[in-house]
């Protein structure tokens, strides 16, 4: 089992292969003095569990289109990012231009904007 966390001053990267407890003692380690480290732990961390990094297929991205309550999923460069909390994907629509459940790279050619917001959402796996 391999557990990816997020948190102030570490990526998930650097914790990958952690186990609960030790990710925890890690994360609390960096935790200021003055907070409660209990609260802290709580506010600061997010942690997702995977037995394995959840992979796609076209097939399987496309019922990810933000249509009817499902959530909004987009590639782009064999990563797969859930925009659903996204306010500039509402419904699994982005700006009328792109619609959720697809693979992005090559329409990020002609966006107005590179690449660079893709790491205000969440990554939730790969595209296979």
């Amino acid at each position: 089992m391999h557990i990816n966390a997020a948190y102030q001053g570490g990526t998930p990267a650097q914790l990958k292969g952690l186990r609960l407890g030790a990710l925890k003692q890690s994360i609390l380690r960096n935790v200021p003095k003055s907070l409660n480290k209990t609260s802290a732990f709580e506010h600061l961390v997010k942690v997702t569990v995977l037995t394995e990094e959840r992979k796609f297929t076209l097939e399987e991205l496309a019922k990810f289109d933000g249509r009817n309550g499902s959530p909004a999923y987009v590639a782009y460069k064999n990563k797969v990012y859930d925009v659903t909390d996204s306010s500039f994907w509402i419904g699994g629509d982005h700006l009328g231009a792109h619609q959720a459940g697809k693979d992005l790279t090559e329409d990020m050619d002609i966006a107005p904007h590179g690449p660079e917001n893709i790491d205000r959402v969440k990554l939730v796996g790969t595209l296979v």
